[in-house]
């Protein structure tokens, strides 16, 4: 039994706090939350509350995996509607190459998977996994390739933020 005001002590000897527990928690479920969206939130976040590099990292990477995964399965699922919604008749269809459709099939080309992926994260990670589940058709390798650019990114995003952190001070400000 658990009371909120009095602290439980453990089989070690150690205090157990319930509301701070609870605190810890909900932080790491924000940092997580953010972190699923945008690296940078996530990062920033983290290194306010007090974590170092090391949990930095693990903690946003966790987020960002998990936003990977999430949204993998939703930008799918959107899509599918999409087309039920909006069907495309191949017959009828005349290939029109704009700006627009040269411009997406030059970088993916150029570029493939990879090259998507590494840039996908810092615009957010739905709108990255949302192209390249539009773009990519191989679910796993597109979860693969965005889970290693999202630890990339965590890491150079939280090795940055530590090396020069007069440089955020302003976006501390506004966070």
């Amino acid at each position: 039994y658990l009371d909120w005001e009095t602290p439980a002590t453990w089989h070690s000897g150690k205090r157990f706090d319930m509301l701070l527990f609870l605190e810890e928690v909900l932080k790491i479920g924000a940092i997580l939350l953010a972190s699923s969206f945008k690296i940078l939130f996530g990062v920033s976040l983290s290194l306010m509350s007090g974590y170092n590099f090391i949990e930095t990292v693990l903690i946003c990477s966790a987020g960002g995996i998990s936003g990977v995964f999430v949204f993998s399965f939703f930008s799918e699922w959107l899509i599918k509607i999409w087309f039920r919604f909006f069907p495309v008749n191949e017959k009828k269809r005349e290939k029109i190459f704009t700006k627009r459709n040269r411009t997406i099939v030059n970088v993916r080309s150029k570029f493939g998977l990879s090259g998507i992926a590494l840039i996908a994260p810092n615009l957010t990670i739905p709108v990255g996994i949302f192209v390249m589940t539009r773009y990519f058709r191989n679910r796993k390798k597109v979860i693969i390739y965005a889970s290693a650019s999202v630890v990339f990114w965590t890491v150079v995003t939280a090795s940055v933020r530590l090396i020069f952190p007069r440089f955020f001070e302003l976006w501390n400000t506004y966070l």
